[in-house]
């Protein structure tokens, strides 16, 4: 030791610091050789910050000056930190002041932020917690009114804070007040508990938040009304005893949870009968809390939660991919059963797959399928809503553009143009296209030489590509199956075609009011989503479906949201399931997957133009049906919806023609431009040229381009029926409704119909039939979608080639 016992030091800085740590006046340091500066030399430049004590604690601010002082000094990784650790308390808002991005010293705006903090703004006594946004830099935030009126505002007096969170007897104003208490058991069967602790927290969290905000939509919110939500236990563990414990026990079989309800109500002088009103609303919440809606509408506030860290797992028996057509009859049918619970999951924002109607002008018209076939459960559904007045059939005059300077009618009285029985081209055209419509000539009519592809008529003298009458193959024959003629097969064609069980007569819906997808939602889809049974996600992809655990199937959707299944439907189209955008695991077996690449399917898409005037009848001399281009707008009929003030005009153009007018066109615009001229080049004459009387408003449905479509509808091709097979067995559709995974995946669609593909009647039928694969007691909820067998062929399908008749 130094004298007197002193402590020793091994220098003198050592010595300054640690005995004259605290001299304001700095003497000792001065008198080190390089004595540091008592106050900062320099701005800026530090890495911490800290408290410039030489200013009142009002004016306070943190600064990084240097050097930094060597006595007594707290520093803080940064300026924020630094004025709410030293300045928390300064009324002045000074520190907060000098920061680069300052908060506002009072809200701007009421309410919206998800978290409470104090209002220093007014007197302490006077104090209450706000949400207003935007969030002042350094205040303390809480979760809920409650939590921070007790955090910080536990000392006051005038119990302005908790008073406004919850009045209550004693509070201003409220002369009563009453606190009911609930206690609820719950089932989710689709939700499975979490397997970690930080999951399991957030999991309890979320119930709390979801319940508390369904019951306050139940018996009304109000400043003066409050429930506190407690999750008792999960799965028959208490909560308060730990979650290691639940975790531990591996509650499997659904999410059951126990929970409390305290149901908080402050009257003021103005109310009246609070206890009976207090009675009335706690009988609400036990009724509420015990109903299958309720159970539903807190599983679908899981399942949809944005970026969900549980990503839930949805338990269904059966998990349905796809809301169209074929996806909304399979779900009728397994809810006609009932016992359930059943999930859509629908890719897109809407349902209805491609029935699909949107409005031109004043008018509803159809994006998609609109043909309505008679004697079907479609029809006859639509017919007993809105009576039989909506439905007319095809009726007016064909009109056929043979080449730039030749367009011809079907109706011999046709004032303007010539009749096409005078065009040896369209005669030979006509005389083929008839044929294969007579039900006993559909083989032989279209198969020449054997060959397989409707290209090779040619073969024995039909036309040739190039030649004068070519497009109306492409344009008319081929595009009313849904490609191109090239691409047909025609064996196979004729072989399914032979036994076409719908009428050749086709009615449409003349109501301009009244779309197709409109009435399907009005008679069955609506009470079909809206069933307590069924659980519609929908903007949800579909990625990933994996059998490989034997006891359930996984679905997985692209916002990471899983799903525990039974049994799952495919009812995705053909063109998504080539494009691969679903994922099997494991894969498909090979006769699937070779069945999916069998069936075809190509570009499609519709044409919608409204024009100033009806410029068609008068060019064609007389109502018109449907026109036929010479160019890849193919196939145009003026709109039947009537009365109507819009003159539209809609095409309908297929596999390469699709694709001809999207060539060298990103836009609408440009696809709608390519259409009007080929109008404007089938009418040469025409008093008012169609490009000239376009309006300007038109839309393009290009279900090629739809991400979840990438196709308009199914086609034959030269595959699609193996070889010695025909329309009931042996064939690409046959096989594709074979269940895959030991009868626990199915896929069902317009696709799988082995005799009405590419309709809506087979869509609903094939979707029912799946249903039928899931319980065979499934009702079809009508008569079946085919019409009655007296309506098949009578005779057999021929098996002599040729027929001794032909056509």
């Amino acid at each position: 030791g130094g004298p007197g016992a002193r402590p020793l030091y091994s220098n003198m800085l050592e010595c300054c610091k640690k005995a004259y740590g605290g001299q304001m006046s700095g003497k000792c340091l001065s008198m080190l050789p390089n004595p540091p500066t008592t106050a900062p030399t320099g701005t800026g430049g530090l890495d911490v910050w800290y408290a410039d004590v030489t200013k009142q604690y009002l004016d306070g601010l943190c600064i990084n000056d240097r050097p930094l002082p060597v006595y007594g000094v707290v520093t803080y990784d940064s300026q924020l930190q630094c004025c709410k650790s030293h300045y928390g308390s300064q009324l002045s808002g000074k520190c907060l002041s000098t920061l680069p991005n300052p908060p506002t010293g009072s809200p701007t705006s009421s309410g919206g932020l998800e978290v409470y903090y104090p209002d220093y703004s007014v007197r302490f006594p006077e104090g209450i917690c706000i949400n207003d946004a935007p969030l002042p830099n350094g205040r303390v935030i809480y979760p809920t009114k409650d939590q921070c009126c007790a955090g910080a505002y536990a000392g006051q007096s005038s119990l302005a804070c908790s008073c406004d969170a919850k009045p209550r007897f004693g509070c201003p104003g409220v002369v009563a007040y009453t606190s009911q208490v609930v206690t609820s058991t719950m089932t989710l069967p689709r939700l499975t508990v979490p397997s970690n602790e930080a999951d399991l927290q957030t999991l309890i969290s979320v119930l709390k938040s979801t319940i508390e905000a369904i019951l306050l939509a139940v018996i009304g919110s109000s400043t003066s009304k409050s429930v506190d939500i407690t999750i008792l236990s999960i799965g028959g563990v208490i909560i308060r005893r730990g979650l290691r414990r639940l975790l531990a026990r591996r509650v499997s079989g659904g999410l059951t949870f126990k929970f409390k309800v305290v149901y908080n109500h402050g009257y003021t002088a103005g109310d009246v009968n609070f206890e009976r009103d207090a009675d009335a609303i706690t009988k609400q919440i036990k009724e509420a809390t015990k109903t299958e809606t309720f159970e539903d509408a807190i599983t679908e506030t899981l399942a949809s939660l944005p970026d969900n860290p549980l990503k839930f797992t949805i338990e269904q028996d059966v998990v349905i991919v796809g809301a169209g057509a074929a996806g909304l009859a399979a779900a009728r049918a397994l809810v006609g059963k009932g016992g359930l619970a059943i999930t859509i999951i629908e890719a897109t924002d809407r349902i209805g797959g491609r029935v699909h109607s949107d409005t031109l002008g004043s008018t509803r018209l159809e994006m998609g399928a609109e043909d309505l076939y008679s004697d079907t459960t479609i029809f006859n559904a639509l017919k007993e809503e809105y009576g039989e007045g909506i439905f007319q059939e095809d009726s007016g005059e064909h009109v056929y553009a043979m080449d730039d300077e030749s367009t011809c009618s079907s109706d011999i009285n046709s004032s303007t143009l010539g009749h096409c029985s005078d065009d040896e081209d369209w005669v030979e055209y006509n005389r083929i296209w008839t044929a294969y419509y007579k039900s006993n000539w559909r083989y032989t009519a279209l198969d020449v030489s054997g060959e397989e592809k409707l290209a090779t008529m040619r073969a024995s003298g039909y036309p040739k590509p190039g030649k004068r009458a070519w497009h109306l193959y492409n344009n008319h024959f081929a595009a009313e199956f849904g490609t191109t003629i090239d691409k047909l097969g025609a064996r196979a064609l004729a072989v399914t075609n032979y036994w076409w069980p719908l009428p050749e007569e086709l009615h449409v819906n003349v109501d301009p009011n009244l779309g197709y997808e409109d009435g399907l939602r009005k008679v069955w889809w609506q009470d079909t989503i809206s069933n307590p049974a069924v659980n519609l996600m929908k903007e949800s992809p579909v990625t990933n479906i994996d059998s490989s655990d034997n006891s359930f199937v996984k679905v997985v959707d692209a916002n990471g949201k899983i799903y525990k299944a039974n049994t799952v439907i495919v009812t995705a189209s053909i063109g998504v399931l080539q494009a691969g955008k679903i994922g099997f695991t494991p894969a498909l077996p090979t006769e699937t997957s070779n069945a999916i690449n069998d069936i075809g399917i190509d570009e499609g898409m519709k044409i919608f133009m409204k024009f100033d005037v009806d410029w068609w009848t008068e060019a064609a001399g007389g109502a018109v049906a449907w026109m036929i281009a010479k160019g890849p707008a193919a196939w145009c009929w003026p709109s039947y919806k009537t009365p109507s003030d819009d003159h539209i005009i809609i095409c309908f153009s297929m596999g390469q023609n699709a694709k001809d007018l999207k060539a060298n066109t990103n836009d609408d615009a440009g696809i709608i431009a390519k259409a009007l001229g080929d109008l404007d080049a089938m009418f040469p004459s025409a008093a008012q040229k169609p490009s000239e009387t376009y309006s300007g408003i038109g839309k393009v449905s290009d279900w090629g381009s739809k991400e979840y479509t990438l196709g308009a509808y199914s086609y034959v091709t030269v595959d699609t029926v193996y070889e010695g097979g025909d329309a009931f067995d042996g064939n690409a559709r046959k096989a594709l409704q074979e269940p895959v995974s030991n009868g626990r995946i199915l896929f069902a669609g317009e696709a799988t119909s082995l005799l009405m593909a590419a309709t809506v009647p087979g869509a609903v039928d094939e979707g029912e039939r799946a249903a039928r694969a899931v319980h065979p007691h499934a009702p079809s909820n009508a008569p079946s979608s085919y019409p009655p067998t007296s309506s098949y062929p009578t005779t057999a399908f021929p098996t002599t080639y040729p027929p001794t008749e032909q056509p």
